[in-house]
């Protein structure tokens, strides 16, 4: 207890001194490159078991020119900043930003889409569809499934039978690999007007003393891209761009207020404060295979975040789980080449720190990112060395399940009572699922057995404030309505298809994206194959 107790001091001291000092970001690169590492300010280690349930080419930018501006805050010397015109900057290539961008390109309706200025951390695909999450989240079959995610599911489909093979899609619920989901969603970006850069956002201005709107990007080589758009779509879990803007926001279990730019900064999680600000338990969803015989060792498995040394008693699992990994939820959901996604109570990485640094101090992911897949890794060799010698690894995630990250206070609060009541106030995003599925940091997994309807506004998207902004994955909402479908990529990807139809109508209209009519969304929304509702099949 002394040591827990002192444990918590640490972090938290450690905590306020790295709000106080500048930081130099580390930012992500894709595999197989070395995650680069900072100096860690604490050791974030997992519990041993948690609870169980209680219940390409890359398209040419759009108006580019170089030039050399002052690099805010940090330094005071000039350095050369390449600048990009764009319509809509698209912070996130999540299932939202992809939704976003499709959904742009089809309200064009066929005349010249506008221009997309689309940025990730990595030149990679960042959504969890494209990261291990292979077994569809949804309840209720294809009753719920509709515009781009449909869109997205029947390119999976295709994906398959264009080579041979038949989707898994028992009960209705589609089972596909990651790479199938990567191919399909870079195939909705890779668009003449879409340019695709790389870097974390250190400034901001919704309109600066010229009337202009920008975003400046530093990418892990130390390079600069200041991007100029009309309007700005944060399609992040973590809520990046929407944080340095000053939008108001809350985080975990929460319901306070925070804000980055006053300086209203949200306490670390700790025993004390019941693990309040913790997010979900982030997971490395893992692509497993089976072999007949022994699979190769995982002592000797070779991977830039993996350091087999370090395997050690930490790692192990109970009987329990050993006894019964043959029929878990994983092993029981093949994928169709006969992988397996890993996704069980025990995979999760259970440290409330780490969720809470991931979401607010980008220049710790690349390192909590490297911590997670090497505890990950040990404890699936925990699994082939006491009993399951057959298992091995398929393939290892770029970036782990985001399940929660920020909250953002916005125009209107989609609360849980919402859900209950069956409230309709102007959907434009249907979806279902659990009533409530929480994969808890600090206090386990928590899931009840109902499933239930969540019928998103769209002013739920529009940050307070912030008429130019639009936020489809962390939207604003009450802790009791993100655990449920709203936090599942169906939803998610719908939600973006509907933030870029508001962009849409917003520049047809002249209007900013917080005034566009909200029945003309709904109308471009039901041209582009969303149902709003379960009563009419046709929306």
């Amino acid at each position: 207890m002394r040591y827990a107790r002192l444990r918590v001091r640490l972090f938290a001291i450690v905590s306020f001194v790295l709000l106080a000092l500048p930081i130099p970001l580390v930012l992500e690169e894709e595999p197989p490159l070395p995650a680069l590492e900072v100096a860690s300010s604490t050791t974030l280690t997992p519990t041993t078991e948690p609870p169980q349930s209680t219940t390409t080419t890359r398209p040419e930018p759009p108006r580019t020119t170089t030039t050399t501006v002052r690099v805010p805050a940090s330094t005071t010397s000039t350095v050369p900043i390449e600048r990009i015109s764009a319509d809509v900057l698209v912070y996130g290539t999540t299932s939202a930003g992809v939704g976003a961008v499709r959904a742009l390109e089809l309200a064009a309706g066929g005349q010249k889409p506008l221009s997309v200025a689309l940025v990730s951390a990595g030149h990679q695909i960042e959504s969890p569809l494209a990261q291990g999450l292979g077994v569809e989240d949804a309840y209720g079959g294809e009753a719920y499934l509709s515009g781009f995610y449909q869109e997205f599911r029947q390119g999976v489909i295709d994906w398959y039978q264009q080579r041979g093979s038949a989707v898994h899609a028992p009960g209705g619920r589609l089972h596909y690999e990651p790479e199938a989901a990567a191919e399909v969603l870079r195939g909705f970006i890779e668009r003449p007007q879409v340019s695709w850069h790389t870097g974390y956002p250190i400034d901001a201005q919704e309109t600066d003393e010229a009337g202009e709107r920008w975003v400046l990007l530093k990418d892990a080589d130390g390079g600069f891209t200041r991007i100029e758009a009309k309007y700005l779509i944060d399609a992040s879990a973590e809520g990046d761009l929407g944080r340095l803007l000053g939008a108001d926001y809350m985080i975990g279990r929460s319901e306070e207020l925070f804000n980055d730019k006053d300086g209203r900064r949200p306490p670390p999680p700790t025993k004390a404060n019941n693990w309040q600000t913790a997010p979900q338990a982030l997971s490395m969803l893992l692509t497993l295979e089976l072999h007949d015989g022994a699979a190769p060792p995982l002592a000797a498995f070779e991977h830039p975040w993996y350091e087999p040394a370090g395997f050690g008693e930490r790692h192990g699992l109970s009987e329990q789980t050993l006894a019964g990994f043959a029929e878990s939820w994983s092993i029981a959901h093949a994928l169709p080449s006969g992988t397996f996604e890993l996704n069980e109570a025990w995979s999760d990485y259970m440290s409330p720190e780490a969720s809470f640094e991931w979401v607010l101090y980008p220049e710790r992911r690349a390192e909590i990112r490297r911590e997670m897949a090497d505890w990950v890794l040990n404890r699936v060799r925990y699994l082939q060395e006491n009993g399951h010698r057959g298992v091995g690894i398929s393939s290892v995630p770029a970036r782990p399940y985001v399940r929660e990250g920020v909250r953002f206070y916005g125009e209107q609060v989609y609360r849980g009572s919402d859900i209950d009541q069956g409230a309709e106030q102007g959907t434009v995003v249907l979806g279902a699922y659990a009533r409530y599925d929480r994969h808890d940091a600090a206090l386990g997994s928590h899931q009840d057995s109902d499933g239930a309807v969540v019928r998103i506004p769209l002013r739920a998207m529009m940050p307070k404030g912030h008429p130019f902004l639009l936020t489809p994955t962390a939207i604003s909402c009450d802790e009791s309505a993100y655990c449920s479908a709203v936090r599942m990529e169906p939803v998610r990807a719908n939600m973006g298809a509907a933030a870029g139809v508001a962009v849409a109508l917003a520049e047809r209209s002249g209007l900013p994206p917080a005034q566009v009519d909200l029945e003309a969304v709904r109308a471009e929304l039901r041209r582009q194959g969303h149902r709003l509702s379960v009563e009419n099949s046709a929306g």
